[in-house]
């Protein structure tokens, strides 16, 4: 039905905003997101991974081990990590032990 919508021009959906630059400083500034103690740490890492890797409304993510990620280096030596696995999706169902290099990347920093 949302084919039909769209080839007709009556499709109305729209996809959420991306996160401010003022919202994600409000975020930072307020402490709420930092390695200042292990409750602020805790959101900093569920929030990195929502961020970085877009997990599709936080699925799977409780489940996510420390063996499914990889570690690499770019062309200009940075280092980042990436997923190790191609996610079974809605439209792509995979297999989770599949060693598939995803494109997002989340890159080490200096701080």
């Amino acid at each position: 039905m949302l084919k039909k919508f769209k080839r007709k021009g009556l499709d109305l959906s729209s996809l959420k905003p991306a996160i401010s630059e003022g919202d994600l400083k409000a975020m930072f500034d307020s402490k709420v997101l930092s390695m200042d103690n292990p409750s602020s740490l805790l959101n900093l890492v569920w929030f990195y991974l929502e961020y970085q890797f877009c997990r599709r409304g936080r699925e799977g993510l409780r489940s996510l081990q420390k063996s499914y990620f990889g570690f690499g280096l770019d062309d200009e030596n940075n280092e980042y990590v990436f997923l190790k696995f191609n996610e079974a999706t809605k439209n792509h169902p995979g297999d989770l032990q599949d060693d598939f290099q995803s494109q997002n990347r989340m890159y080490a920093t200096e701080d």
